[in-house]
């Protein structure tokens, strides 16, 4: 359910059927407060999704990373003898930070190859979104927790751990999901 949350939500894209392709790695609490992720997943349609959680700030290095990383699970693709378009299929990668970009002032910052009027690039196969998870408390504060969506109440709890305000909300599935993990 959370997986599927967070790729509809994140990444606006429908999944009938997720497949975990790390099934060694999956979510891993490590105590009340902080959570693991460093999930793979493939759509129906073929598509890879990679989810990681940063417990850090921004930096020139995790950059590069994130960017070296999502072209290596690119090119990891590839079959001998086979054309690319036969074996291509779009990786995204959903990258949890505990940061937030001054020059992106938002809760979710998305990339992908655009030319110079700003136009996507055909067939397009590598998309990143950063979730600045510290921007969900300036979202808690302009909304209020009670008119938040699911996925910013699951980011929140992210964020900030499941609080008196949270345990008082019973109408969200989300808050029962992540009360029983």
């Amino acid at each position: 359910f959370m997986l599927k949350l967070f790729i509809e939500n994140i990444l606006n894209i429908k999944c009938h059927q997720i497949t975990v392709l790390n099934p060694d790695l999956n979510p891993k609490y490590v105590n009340d407060k902080d959570m693991v992720l460093d999930i793979k997943v493939k759509t129906t349609s073929g598509d890879i999704i990679d989810i990681e959680m940063q417990n850090s700030t921004f930096s020139k290095s995790h950059y590069c990373r994130f960017q070296q990383y999502g072209a290596t699970l690119l090119a990891s693709q590839k079959e001998k003898g086979k054309d690319y378009t036969e074996t291509a299929h779009p990786v995204y990668q959903i990258i949890f930070i505990d940061d937030i970009d001054k020059d992106n002032l938002k809760l979710i910052d998305t990339y992908r190859s655009i030319n110079d009027e700003g136009m996507v690039e055909k067939y397009n196969l590598t998309t990143r979104s950063y979730v600045q998870l510290p921007y969900i408390n300036i979202i808690r504060k302009q909304k209020g927790l009670k008119r938040m969506t699911g996925i910013e109440v699951a980011l929140y709890i992210f964020k900030n751990g499941i609080d008196n305000d949270i345990i008082g909300l019973t109408d969200q599935g989300v808050i029962n999901i992540m009360k029983k993990k």
